[in-house]
């Protein structure tokens, strides 16, 4: 969910620029882990301002992904889920955003869990994520919204559609269901 609704990283920066005093931007997170890219004296606070509830006060939905995810709640042949692995301290900061940003949204599953591995567990027709790790193994159709720290990862080779916004990932959801229909049409 961090970066796939909201602007998580963009809060991220903000913060860490406010507590060191420098002035780092979101491209230069070009590793999802952040701690692999930040200065190592910022090391804990680059790992622990993941877990901050503050984070998630400040953060903004992602450009046009209410209206396309609302299009896909509305649609009776979806079932939408937003599912993500948190720390315990940030559960009611995301659950909170999400019901006020995204109050369509019926299906809301926060996992207290450092296991990233768990959501290739899910039995879902398709997961969006930013995370590649995600979205590796699962045996449900993967889409990788792009950022900088995923831009090298090889989704071809992964059997995974990149997409660069909402309206993408929209179309290729549809595609899909689409797809799928058409397979369910053959044997019915």
């Amino acid at each position: 969910m961090d970066n796939v609704l909201c602007n998580t990283a963009t809060s991220y920066i903000d913060l860490l620029n406010y507590y060191t005093g420098e002035h780092f931007t979101v491209n230069q997170l070009t590793e999802y882990d952040t701690t692999k890219v930040l200065p190592k004296q910022y090391s804990k606070l680059a790992a622990g301002l993941w877990n901050w509830p503050v984070l998630y006060k400040h953060v903004q939905p992602l450009t046009d992904s209410q209206q396309y995810i609302k299009r896909l709640c509305d649609n009776t042949d979806i079932e939408v889920y937003v599912i993500s692995i948190s720390h315990p301290d940030v559960m009611k900061s995301k659950s909170d955003f999400i019901r006020r940003e995204y109050p369509f949204i019926q299906n809301v599953i926060l996992i207290d869990s450092n296991n990233y591995k768990c959501k290739q567990l899910l039995n879902f027709d398709c997961l969006v994520d930013d995370n590649p790790t995600n979205l590796v193994g699962g045996l449900y159709q993967k889409i990788l919204l792009s950022y900088y720290w995923n831009k090298s990862f090889n989704t071809s080779f992964n059997g995974i559609v990149r997409c660069n916004d909402w309206g993408e990932i929209y179309n290729e959801i549809m595609r899909i269901l689409k797809a799928k229909q058409g397979v369910l049409n053959l044997v019915n």
